[in-house]
């Protein structure tokens, strides 16, 4: 499913969490009754957080950028980067009768834009204990009520936060990266130590991930509402 982008085992109340994207709220929720209708006996409870406002990605702030609107050119280029992110730009050019200049120019941009924000190594389970980073958890934060910007300022600085979000609940969700169930427990006192504002947490461990490491073009299109 093109919507799809990571399917993992997690422990707590639910047995899965799925990372659904759209370029909507309404097409999200079309996308999910849909998905309740398909495993119709399958799927007893469904718990749907739409992701209002990122705050922290891949370990560093969000940038505020300027709306990108990806032209079928940018589509391309990003699509063969995530296919083999070896690939040259004049590779790609050379593909797709493009000329190298062009090819350039936009992948420039997508720097200065904030489209790609760094470069990442794939690593195995292996690697991630290697780094000490072999445990990732899934964290539902209710702050106090008009406290979450306070909230949120606190949890930015440490430095096991890969990722944190609103949702149109606002909650806040974090998604972090610790060595094991020890650590993830010092990081819980953190989160407590650090801020008065927190209500409550409620915390999920990956078991198991499945992610996709690129997705179709034509895919790509449609979900850029492109025609």
């Amino acid at each position: 499913m093109p919507q799809v982008i990571i399917v993992a085992d997690i422990t707590g109340e639910n047995d899965l969490a799925v990372k659904i994207i759209g370029p909507s709220i309404l097409n999200v929720s079309a996308f999910i009754l849909m998905m309740e209708k398909l495993f119709d006996g399958l799927i007893t409870d469904i718990q749907v957080y739409f992701a209002n406002k990122e705050y922290k990605r891949h370990y560093l702030p969000v940038q505020k950028n300027a709306p990108f609107h990806p032209s079928e050119i940018d589509c391309k280029i990003i699509y063969e980067k995530m296919e083999n992110p070896k690939i040259n730009l004049a590779d790609i050019s050379k593909k797709y009768k493009i000329h190298r200049n062009t090819v350039s120019n936009r992948w420039e941009k997508f720097w200065s834009g904030g489209v790609i924000v760094k470069e990442l190594p794939e690593l195995t389970q292996k690697g991630y204990d290697e780094l000490k980073m072999g445990l990732k958890a899934f964290v539902i934060i209710k702050s106090v009520p008009g406290k979450e910007e306070k909230t949120i300022k606190a949890l930015m600085k440490n430095p096991e936060v890969q990722d944190i979000f609103t949702t149109i609940s606002n909650e806040i969700i974090l998604i972090l990266r610790t060595e094991n169930s020890s650590t993830l427990a010092n990081a819980h006192k953190y989160l407590i130590k650090t801020d008065n504002s927190i209500k409550k947490t409620n915390t999920s461990i990956f078991l198991t991930k499945n992610a996709k490491n690129s997705v179709a073009l034509s895919e790509m299109k449609n979900l850029l509402n492109h025609k």
